[in-house]
């Protein structure tokens, strides 16, 4: 199934759980689905086709993974934009990406040359055929979401990435971890990274629920454990250079015992390092993944041992 077909089939077999929060509030599957599918069919109404590249240039909250979910439903691409970057990288990634549509804040002054500009407030607002249904001709092996590199080593280069990837990922890793529909996935990174894949999608693919992390959350460590805490994260995902952070912050204001499984990517992983946090949470399981955005987040994963930590 296509990542928004998989969605739907939740949201008739458990409509009532949690699908995704943030501080705010909470959306059940039964709604969260529904106002992807009226987002979806205002898409269909602009002229939003199959294939099409849809831009996000949104902050951190649960109506940011509505909107990636209408886009998918809508058989478009996403194409996330992180709306802290330089003005000149935006106009770049709108202009490379050839966007048919981008998606921004109310307010917000956007240049996305070559596409039609959205307010999310306009959005909402268009008015969508009832009868609206999603394209049967979509299928698992078309592209769900177009990321950029970071450019470290050149210009950005956008990597598109299928639904069936998608599910692969978490298809090959959703036994060994034990995932859920009873876990709860933090969304602590930039939606641009492609972290945020597999801490969105993880969760919902698998029936969880998805936490969003505020942006100005994920930069205060002890802020952060008091809403993971009182959230129930159960499972947390965590660049190294992050978790070094959170580590300081926990040994005056400790996790709590609903977190199981802690998952690192993005950089390099000094074991060494963990050997505190460990012995202070010997239930957690400290996993390392290792993959590039071309690969879909994550290739490899390795379950730390106590021999790797000392």
């Amino acid at each position: 199934l296509r990542i928004d077909q998989r969605i739907a089939e939740l949201a008739a077999l458990q409509a009532d759980a949690a699908a995704v929060s943030d501080a705010d509030g909470a959306l059940s599957y039964a709604e969260l689905e529904r106002e992807a599918a009226h987002l979806a069919a205002g898409l269909a109404a602009r002229g939003v086709a199959r294939g099409d590249h849809v831009g996000l240039c949104l902050p951190r909250s649960r109506h940011l993974v509505t909107a990636a979910l209408a886009v998918l439903k809508a058989g478009a691409v996403y194409v996330p934009i992180d709306p802290d970057y330089p003005a000149e990288r935006i106009a770049y990634l709108c202009e490379d990406a050839a966007l048919t549509l981008a998606v921004c804040d109310d307010g917000r002054e956007f240049d996305a040359p070559g596409a039609t500009v959205l307010a999310m407030s306009q959005w909402r607002a268009t008015p969508a055929a009832a009868d609206w249904r999603p394209d049967p001709d979509c299928a698992i092996d078309d592209p769900a979401y177009m990321i950029y590199t970071s450019g470290s080593t050149g210009r950005p280069k956008g990597v598109r990435v299928s639904h069936r990837s998608v599910q692969a990922l978490l298809g090959a890793v959703e036994r060994d971890f034990a995932l859920t529909c009873a876990d709860v996935w933090s969304f602590f990174h930039s939606f641009a990274f492609d972290f945020s894949v597999w801490e969105v999608w993880g969760a919902l693919i698998t029936g969880a629920r998805v936490h969003v992390v505020a942006h100005a959350t994920s930069r205060d460590p002890q802020a952060f454990i008091a809403e993971a805490n009182a959230q129930g994260v159960s499972v947390l995902s965590q660049t190294p250079s992050a978790f070094g952070q959170l580590m300081a912050a926990d040994r005056e204001t400790p996790l709590g015992a609903q977190l199981r499984l802690v998952v690192f990517g993005g950089e390099a992983l000094s074991p060494s390092r963990l050997a505190a946090f460990q012995d202070a949470h010997p239930h957690v399981a400290l996993v390392n993944m290792y993959g590039i955005t071309e690969t879909t987040v994550h290739v490899s994963f390795h379950r730390l041992s106590d021999e790797d930590l000392r």
